[in-house]
């Protein structure tokens, strides 16, 4: 069929119409531009905090600092001997702590004491008699065994150390102990019967 030429096409609608009017020459602000939808969360990688990883150090050094404390403590526990020694001082701090030695004898009793006199030719003979019960419950060393005499003025006036006939007693067990004492000093009244460090029999 033969178009008339009268007979136009209708113009075609440009697809720009509802496309909102650019601005002369071309330039666009960036301000008019609508805003970008939002990405959705499950696509965005979650950034590490500022205060992620470093919580761990300072637990780091304080493990550290303990450690050397800890450390140091065992040492001065297990060498205490050898630190007193070194520093006297140092002997209260380790009683305070409750660190410190258990007193000479500790855990035996001295019981049942009585003295006699007796008169051999010319001497006069002071004896002391006794016994040593350990009350613990561990076996424990005996120590010398010590007799003194004093005056009226609680001044030590005479002593002698005895030799346990046991250096080790088991818990419950007991020895007696006899000290013999000739001439013993006449201002001599009262006897008192402790522990004295060291083995062996001594004056």
């Amino acid at each position: 069929m033969l178009l008339d030429s009268n007979d136009q096409p209708p113009p075609v609608a440009s697809i720009m119409d509802d496309a909102p009017d650019a601005p002369a020459g071309g330039d666009v602000d960036v301000d008019d531009l609508p805003d970008p939808e939002p990405i959705p969360q499950v696509l965005t990688a979650d950034a590490p905090r500022a205060d992620e990883g470093g919580g761990k150090g300072p637990l780091i050094i304080g493990g550290a600092v303990l450690a050397v404390v800890l450390a140091i403590l065992a040492g001065l526990y297990l060498a205490k001997d050898a630190v007193v020694a070194a520093v006297p001082a140092m002997a209260g701090l380790y009683e305070m702590v409750g660190l410190g030695h258990p007193p000479l004898g500790a855990g035996l009793e001295i019981r049942e004491v009585v003295s006699d006199r007796e008169v051999a030719g010319n001497a006069d003979i002071l004896i002391v008699r006794g016994e040593v019960v350990n009350v613990s419950d561990q076996p424990l060393a005996v120590p010398l065994i010590r007799v003194v005499l004093y005056d009226e003025g609680n001044e030590e006036v005479h002593a002698v150390n005895l030799k346990p006939l046991k250096p080790r007693l088991d818990p419950g067990g007991k020895i007696g102990f006899k000290a013999r004492m000739e001439n013993p000093p006449p201002v001599a009244r009262r006897l008192e019967v402790t522990f004295a460090p060291g083995t062996g029999e001594g004056h």
